[in-house]
């Protein structure tokens, strides 16, 4: 049998990574929003968003959606697309 002084900092290193590794959970950051443009169901502005969380996005009255309508946070903490922008909606022809 080996001695505890032996194996006991073993041990220590080993209950130390395991609790470090499962407190490990990714979050995105929120990037800056255009000014016509909000998000669907967004719960609290200061809440932490976590990977696996996804926003659904929608643009303003006269205004249309330029890029991806919804967008994942990944296990990077990175997202999955850029955050899109709002355009001026160019009105069809007959429309005033």
């Amino acid at each position: 049998m080996k001695p505890l002084w032996l194996i006991f900092p073993f041990l220590q290193v080993f209950v130390n990574l395991e609790v470090s590794w499962t407190q490990i959970v990714n979050t995105c950051e929120m990037g800056v929003l255009h000014p016509h443009l909000f998000i669907a169901g967004m719960q609290s502005a200061g809440e932490a968003i976590k990977a696996g969380q996804k926003l659904r996005f929608l643009c303003g009255a006269n205004y249309e959606l330029d890029g991806s309508e919804e967008i994942e946070c990944l296990q990077t903490g990175q997202w999955s697309a850029t955050f899109p922008t709002c355009s001026e909606a160019t009105p069809t022809p007959g429309q005033v």
